[in-house]
């Protein structure tokens, strides 16, 4: 490969990742912002230490908290809010990391109620 394609295959690689980077925010944003009214203090992060724009992570540190707290207050079965998403948007799976703990039934069905609505706009 000599050097100009060389720097146009550069530059194609970091337009990609740019772009890459700028569709993960729209999901981050698109899908916190949904997530919100059930997990008040959800927020994302793109890329992570082990992975880059291919990964986005979900988290809530006052959810997680609570659910850690006390175990006799939750109402079982839950959900853990990753599978929720994979579940609607299954091309999602290996690019989302929701650290956000797991949720109850009904709260469970709200969301799957409301990924739904999002899909089928």
């Amino acid at each position: 490969m000599k050097g100009k394609k060389f720097c146009q295959l550069v530059k194609e690689y970091t337009q990609a990742v740019k772009q890459a980077e700028e569709k993960a925010n729209k999901i981050g944003d698109i899908l916190t912002n949904l997530l919100r009214p059930y997990i008040p203090d959800i927020t994302y992060t793109v890329g992570g230490a082990d992975e880059g724009v291919e990964t986005i992570y979900f988290w809530s540190k006052s959810w997680k908290e609570y659910l850690m707290k006390d175990q006799k207050d939750i109402k079982f079965p839950v959900f853990e809010v990753e599978d929720l998403i994979v579940g609607v948007f299954p091309e999602l799976e290996d690019h989302i990391r929701a650290i956000v703990g797991e949720v109850e039934a009904e709260i469970a069905d709200k969301i799957e109620q409301d990924l739904m609505k999002l899909k089928e706009q």
